[in-house]
């Protein structure tokens, strides 16, 4: 109710921000695949403008919506390093749909 009560064990959670971390990991691939500047100007609004909305809406501290930042830029280039690399991960299995019906790839 107040920023200034700290009650770490109400179950009250609010670290991280998830609205910041679901915009952050959703817009982060765009500019690690379209490498411009226009793109990563975009993200840094998108991602910013919803990380101080949540401050501005007094649902968030900013270590909070930083900490939200974080784990969704974190995760979104961790798969997309591992979706665009070229070394195959060990294993795959892989659903595909054709025009005679499904298939299903497994690789080791």
């Amino acid at each position: 109710d107040s920023p200034y009560l700290f009650s770490p064990f109400s179950g009250n959670t609010s670290v991280p921000s998830g609205h910041t971390t679901v915009v952050t990991a959703m817009l982060v691939p765009w500019a690690l695949y379209y490498n411009h500047p226009v793109v990563w100007g975009l993200v840094a609004a998108g991602a910013g403008g919803t990380a101080l909305a949540r401050i501005a809406m007094r649902r968030h501290w900013a270590s909070d919506v930083l900490a939200g930042g974080i784990v969704g830029a974190t995760m979104a280039m961790g798969l997309a390093r591992l979706h665009r690399s070229d070394t195959p991960l060990g294993h795959s299995l892989r659903i595909e749909a054709g025009v005679n019906g499904l298939a299903l790839n497994v690789h080791f």
